[in-house]
């Protein structure tokens, strides 16, 4: 039996495109870009809200 990940679950979203290289191939794939537009690099941002405790 395959399971699969539910891209909708921040663990599961954050597993499906932690690979720059494969999320740079599914872009460019998905938004049909041509050779001198295409997405050659990326960087991610933190956005998690992390609550300190004191």
């Amino acid at each position: 039996m395959q399971r699969y990940l539910d891209g909708t679950n921040d663990v599961a979203f954050k597993k499906l495109f932690s690979d720059k290289v494969k999320l740079i191939n599914l872009l460019n794939s998905l938004l049909r870009l041509s050779k001198g537009d295409r997405i050659i690099d990326l960087s991610y941002i933190t956005t998690e809200q992390i609550a300190f405790i004191s």
